[in-house]
Order: structure tokens, then C-alpha cells, then sequence
């Protein structure tokens, strides 16, 4: 803890320090409970097959800009991305 307690109080533009985070969204709605008139059965229109988008972002602890990538799955490739896009700004 106390080396993340030293990055986080010397984060600067040369050191930068960031929150890192990954996450899949479901595009596919959920199917639970649900309720409807009596005698009358409910519709739910899906797509069938759940799709996912995946999205990796960054938050740099001293400026609080918030940075993302998004892909077609959460994987190493996602990651890098990001790092890639962090370098390049």
C-alpha cells in the first residue's frame, strides 16, 4: 500500500498514474421476472444470440480525464489498445 500511496502522490506529466478498468456489455436484454394482465401472455423481442461490446478505460488520477477503447471481446488485444491510444496522446 504504501508504494501505491507514493505513485498516487507523485503522479505527474512525466509519471502518470491511472485507474484501470474492463467490462463487457451485454446487448442482449435480460429475461426475468416480469408481470402482465391476467390471461395475456407477454412479448419479449431479442436478438436471439447474446452480443457483447467490450470497452477498456483509464482514469489519470491527477487530472481526472477518463479515457476508453472499445472491441468485439475483453482480452489482452483490448488492453493494449488502450495503452497504445494512452502513448499516443
Amino acid at each position: 500500500m504504501a508504494a501505491i500511496h507514493k505513485a498516487l502522490n507523485q503522479c505527474s506529466a512525466e509519471h502518470p498514474v491511472f485507474y484501470e478498468d474492463e467490462v463487457d456489455i451485454h446487448l442482449n436484454p435480460k429475461i426475468g421476472a416480469d408481470w402482465q394482465l391476467r390471461g395475456q401472455q407477454k412479448r419479449v423481442v431479442t436478438p436471439g444470440q447474446n452480443e457483447k461490446y467490450s470497452l477498456a478505460g483509464a482514469l489519470h488520477c491527477g487530472t481526472g480525464k477518463v479515457s476508453y477503447v472499445g472491441g468485439n471481446s475483453k482480452s489482452s488485444l483490448l488492453f493494449i489498445k488502450l495503452l497504445k491510444q494512452r502513448k499516443a496522446m
